[in-house]
């Protein structure tokens, strides 16, 4: 599993490693996965962030790995994911409380769907 996310994220991974404030997510065939630095997030808010991407916010079967430093994680959703999530970054604005969410993917139409908000932890 520790290949399979590393490998999969491998871009955002190095974003990760570089910036701990920062982690991705991608969706793919209904399961999220990515890869955060411990330095930067807890996986208690990595839990809390990963699961606004889902219909009802709640997550399951996740898990976690680590490898060179980073945590590779994967779940699902309690009753899937939001339609227009495919890739989502996360970053932490200026050292506070506050992330940055910004999802890209498409729509039940195939339409390109950008969204930004902020979450606090």
């Amino acid at each position: 599993m520790v290949g399979f996310a590393l490998v999969g994220c491998s871009g955002s991974a190095g974003i990760s490693k570089r910036n701990p404030d920062y982690f991705g997510a991608k969706e793919r065939d209904g399961a999220l996965s990515g890869v955060y630095n411990p330095a930067g997030f807890s996986s208690a808010q990595v839990r809390k962030l990963v699961g606004t991407l889902c219909q009802d916010k709640r997550l399951e079967g996740f898990s976690e790995a680590r490898s060179d430093g980073l945590v590779a994680w994967k779940t699902g959703c309690a009753n899937g994911v939001r339609s227009e999530v495919g890739f989502v970054e996360f970053q932490r604005i200026d050292g506070s409380r506050e992330i940055m969410v910004e999802t890209t993917g498409s729509n039940d139409n195939g339409h390109l769907v950008y969204t930004r908000q902020k979450v606090k932890l």
